[in-house]
């Protein structure tokens, strides 16, 4: 006989959750190397759910004489923030406003065709010829070096095309407008699908929308889609964008989006918020957003069912803004997992195989594309005995969905009658690194090693039913 108990008794929906592969990201290097970087380490340890850090940063920065890599401009940060648990991501620039060579001047020298660019956002600087073979063969020599420097790492989260376009988002909206045809932004893609083999690549979703044609479009659309490349959206709370695409909450290509959504990880960015705060008409308005801003920002993590939603800012002055929004999109953003309810047997023996049936609740906005482990801990106080299910299940587990799940609990045959609390853990493991994966639940259940007493069994050696009980609090 099975007993089934409700364990949403013991949900916490307000405590913040720091979860592997979700939640906030902090633009660590922005338009250069010297913009966005904290004045205090603290400022963004304790900013809520904050994943990872996203160093953007021009590749003469990296590569400033051919085949002279630095990589020690960005390994110190990398190492410091690693051993502090956060992960990386990158994308590496070929053009950025103010910085006269972001492509690096000795590739001009080569021989590569290019034009400085006077506009409202960029002047004087140098941008090459995205399609000239010299460029092309240095960008190709770039990335080898650099993947095989980062890529597959258990730390990086992804790596950005951002060879293409002002502040390697894809366009040149802000300079001339130029266009180029599909046969020469393949070339760039496919010098990333080249070199990174392991880690997972993203590309601002300005790349397909900005073809020549019509078909130029489309086919660069389905190929990145069918390439395994991701989307993020580099232009939430811009206010062309909210004034043009208010039922979308400045979300232009929704539709991209949808197509990638359902088997891999999507990105939001949202406008640097000094310029959504400092404007006549701000975009971003009242505390945490409430006047303008919040609402906008929150429907567009769920159009587009954002996994990691970044800032461009001072972190203590956003989180100081903004503490319950950012408390609240870090829980919301990715996956979100509870427990409702536990089914297990009522009577449990020594040497017997039982069936455990949790139904979990998602309540983020997208699934995990990482597999979680379970582990099953039987525990008297002096004797643990733990059981690992390698696969949970939990990319199955769609946003607002209940889903049931079948564990098998072996109860070890030399294991002492007794009183047994039954414990449930989340964790991913990379290698030898292990993650715990945090439930919405009450830290009362809690124990130190991350995983939940979520019921009280007894095992006895005779064959008369024994209930089981949930643990009281």
């Amino acid at each position: 006989m099975m007993m089934t108990t409700d364990l949403s008794q013991f949900w916490d929906t307000d405590r913040v959750l720091r979860n592997p592969h979700k939640g906030w990201y902090h633009h660590y290097f922005d338009n250069g190397i010297t913009h966005y970087m904290p004045e205090r380490d603290e400022d963004l340890e304790r900013f809520p759910g904050l994943n990872h850090l996203y160093l953007r940063l021009p590749w003469s920065d990296l590569e400033p004489e051919q085949g002279v890599f630095q990589w020690a401009l960005i390994d110190d940060v990398i190492r410091k923030w690693v051993a502090k648990g956060y992960t990386i991501s990158f994308r590496i620039t070929c053009k950025e406003t103010g910085t006269v060579y972001a492509t690096p001047e000795w590739v001009r020298v080569l021989g590569c065709q290019g034009r400085f660019i006077d506009s409202f956002c960029s002047k004087g600087d140098w941008r090459p010829e995205y399609g000239d073979p010299v460029f092309l063969q240095a960008l190709d020599a770039f990335h080898e070096a650099f993947a095989a420097h980062y890529d597959g790492q258990p730390w990086v989260e992804y790596v950005d095309i951002g060879s293409y376009g002002e502040w390697g988002e894809g366009h040149n909206s802000a300079t001339d407008r130029l266009q180029l045809p599909f046969e020469v932004l393949k070339q760039h893609i496919d010098i990333h699908k080249r070199h990174y083999r392991k880690s997972l690549l993203a590309v601002s979703d300005d790349l397909p929308y900005e073809g020549v044609t019509a078909d130029d479009s489309r086919l660069m659309l389905d190929y990145l889609v069918e390439s395994g490349i991701t989307f993020r959206d580099d232009s939430i709370l811009v206010r062309y964008y909210m004034d043009v695409y208010p039922d979308s909450h400045s979300v232009r290509s929704p539709e991209y989006f949808a197509r990638v959504a359902g088997d891999r990880p999507t990105i939001l960015e949202i406008q640097h918020y000094g310029m959504c705060t400092g404007d006549a008409d701000p975009t971003w308005s009242g505390a945490n957003g409430s006047v303008r801003g919040a609402a906008t920002l929150e429907g567009a993590m769920e159009l587009m069912r954002a996994t990691w939603i970044g800032y461009h800012g001072d972190a203590r002055v956003f989180l100081e803004d903004n503490p319950l929004t950012a408390a609240r999109l870090a829980n919301r953003s990715g996956y979100w997992y509870f427990v409702q309810t536990i089914q297990l047997a009522d009577t449990l023996s020594p040497g017997q195989t039982t069936q455990i049936r949790l139904t979990w609740r998602n309540a983020g906005v997208a699934p995990s594309y990482h597999i979680f482990e379970l582990v099953l801990t039987l525990s008297s106080g002096s004797d643990e005995r733990h059981e690992v299910i390698p696969d949970s299940g939990n990319r199955r587990w769609r946003p607002d969905e209940d889903c049931v799940e079948d564990y098998p609990l072996s109860i070890p045959g030399d294991i002492p009658p007794g009183e047994y609390d039954l414990r449930i853990r989340l964790q991913e493991r990379v290698g030898k690194i292990v993650r715990p994966v945090a439930l919405g639940f009450q830290s009362a259940i809690e124990t130190d090693d991350g995983s939940y007493r979520v019921a009280r069994i007894s095992i006895v050696q005779s064959e008369k039913p024994v209930p089981v009980l949930m643990i009281q609090i």
